[in-house]
């Protein structure tokens, strides 16, 4: 049976609130306000006050797994989970607009104007297609591809550039990439993957461009300086993986020269397919004002012209200083598909340019139908130090120097067909130059000089083997004018024991300075080899007849006694030293 209530509820709280302040009266203390100041503490006062700020979860799924719940960043953007959201940073998808169609380079130029310094193309999404060029006049972007080459980055349409950074009237600050896979739809006809102008520090890290002959270019680097490029491939664009090219005025301003760049560690496959001129091109390609470009650890294969091309420009020479290449891999034959097309390849082109190194010593540069290394006329002190130089077809030549104050060293050129010219050619403008440690071998000839006896080069310590025609061409000197030249330590690796029979013109080999002369007979004169050497004749026969040049003409071999007349030997130990002084052999010594 229910038990009835003592108060009707309609009198019950009144009640309560009667015996509270009854009880209240009786403890005046109790009833007094609160005070925080006098209230025990625990961190903070503030303890007991609740400030959620710049958090706001909307939407549905609010309640409940937080794989339910969305972010939207902005008006009209793409609404992702919480999930996605909480596990990434800045990206493109976080500032494209369903208007945009899809096309990205929205995306990254309106993150560049809301002041975005960096942004990730996240691997959540594999392809990001740009359909039009994405432009940052004032760069300040670091562009990141997440995954390392997983996410593609897609220039589609026939637009001839991806992303533009900087301008062309004010100077601007990093731009950088880093580990995207760069792919295009259509073929252009000029541009490039990337063109960064007027700007400092910039970057191009872990990147791949498989171009497929769409891109025109893989970077054009204009008045950009201070950059540092590393782990990069081009395959396959039409021209040039690199145009490198700045202006007069000063540098870090616009229209600056290009300085303090480093490219390392690139690859280069199958570039410059059609130039105008083979011998004039190159798959790096600095044009003028350009300081201290640094190329380290690069190989370049399948590429027509140079894999380094020096242009320069009088007016800029004195600009085109300190630059360097290290340690390069040229492969100059055409890809295999290409074998039936006319081809031409070197590994550097040194046009106006001076004070700049090509250097080993685990490098591989050839020449395929021209020289693999190629000082011109317009070059100054540059240094070409430490390579094996593949040489190959008619015009294929190890080093050709035609410059001034030049220097090579170390170089081993070998002749894979047979049909290369020479290991060295010395121009008919070389001057001064320096040369040193060259081998030879498999190879028409191993020495070509061209230049006047005033040249004043220096030639020391050269070695030949396998030469299918003359080994030294043009060393013999010029009768008509002083010889300026220095050539020593000259050796024929075929040449057998230096033991030779008298004859009319004796035919020395071209190792060591010592013959001994075995029989007896009438010697007229010695085959001219090259300027500034001397021979020792040990005539071993008694009875030998060493003539003097009586009316012979210069040039021929004649030899020139001191004193003059002939001399015929008496006894075995006859000794006669002669040096080639480009018109006659000059007796120098004589002991009997």
């Amino acid at each position: 049976m229910r038990r009835a209530n003592r108060l009707p509820n309609a009198t019950r709280p009144h009640a309560l609130a009667a015996a509270i302040l009854a009880f209240l009266a009786l403890l005046p203390g109790l009833a007094q306000a609160y005070d925080p100041a006098q209230a025990p503490r625990y961190g903070s006062q503030n303890i007991y006050q609740l400030d959620v700020n710049g958090l706001v979860v909307h939407g549905p799924g609010s309640t409940g797994p937080v794989d339910g719940m969305s972010v939207t960043p902005g008006a009209n953007a793409i609404s992702r989970t919480l999930a996605q959201k909480l596990g990434e940073r800045t990206s493109l998808n976080d500032y494209i607009k369903p208007f945009d169609l899809g096309d990205y380079a929205f995306a990254i130029e309106r993150a560049a104007a809301n002041g975005v310094k960096e942004i990730h193309a996240t691997k959540d999404q594999l392809r990001y297609t740009f359909k039009h060029t994405a432009n940052l006049p004032n760069a300040e972007m670091r562009l990141i591809c997440d995954g390392n080459y997983q996410v593609e980055l897609n220039l589609a349409g026939n637009n001839d550039y991806l992303i533009v950074a900087g301008n062309p009237t004010t100077h601007s600050y990093h731009f950088h990439v880093i580990g995207c896979l760069i792919t295009k739809d259509q073929a252009s006809t000029q541009g490039a993957v990337f063109k960064i102008q007027n700007l400092n520090f910039w970057s191009i890290d872990n990147v791949r461009v498989y171009s497929a002959n769409k891109f025109w270019r893989g970077l054009e680097l204009i008045s950009a300086s201070s950059g540092v490029s590393r782990d990069v491939v081009i395959d396959s664009v039409q021209e040039r993986a690199a145009y490198i090219n700045g202006g007069p005025a000063a540098f870090g301003t616009p229209n600056g020269g290009v300085v303090d760049n480093i490219f390392d560690n690139w690859y280069v496959s199958s570039c410059v397919t059609n130039p105008a001129d083979m011998t004039q091109d190159g798959a790096f390609y600095l044009d003028t004002y350009f300081q201290a470009q640094w190329f380290l650890n690069t190989k370049v294969t399948g590429c027509k012209g140079y894999s380094y091309f020096f242009k320069g420009s009088p007016e800029s020479l004195s600009t085109n200083q300190l630059n360097f290449v290290f340690n390069p891999n040229s492969d100059a034959a055409p890809l295999p598909e290409n074998r039936d097309l006319p081809h031409k390849a070197g590994t550097a082109y040194f046009g106006y340019v001076g004070s700049t190194q090509i250097a080993g010593p685990a490098s591989w540069t050839a020449g395929w139908g021209m020289p693999a290394i190629n000082f011109s006329e317009y070059s100054q002190s540059n240094t070409a130090r430490g390579f094996q130089v593949p040489v190959n077809r008619a015009g294929g030549v190890g080093v050709s120097d035609n410059g001034v104050q030049n220097n090579v060293e170390a170089i081993e050129a070998v002749g894979y067909d047979g049909l290369g010219e020479s290991a060295l050619t010395i121009g008919p403008k070389a001057n001064k130059g320096r040369y040193k440690g060259i081998k030879a071998q498999q190879l028409k000839h191993a020495v070509i000089d061209q230049s006047a006896d005033s040249a004043g080069y220096t030639l020391d310590d050269l070695a030949y083997t396998a030469i299918s025609s003359l080994p030294l061409v043009g060393m013999a000197g010029n009768t008509n004018e002083a010889t300026v030249k220095t050539i020593r330590n000259v050796t024929n690796l075929d040449s057998g024991p230096a033991i030779v029979a008298a004859s009319s013109m004796l035919n020395l080999p071209d190792r060591g300075e010592t013959f001994f002369i075995n029989s007896a007979g009438t010697i007229n004169g010695i085959v001219p080899t090259y300027i500034g050497r001397r021979v020792t004749l040990i005539l071993t026969t008694p009875g030998t007849v060493v003539a003097d040049v009586g009316s012979a003409a210069a040039g021929t071999g004649a030899l020139y006694l001191s004193p003059a007349g002939n001399v015929t030997t008496d006894h075995n130990r006859w000794r006669m030293t002669f040096e080639w002084k480009g018109d006659f052999w000059f007796e120098v010594a004589r002991v009997h």
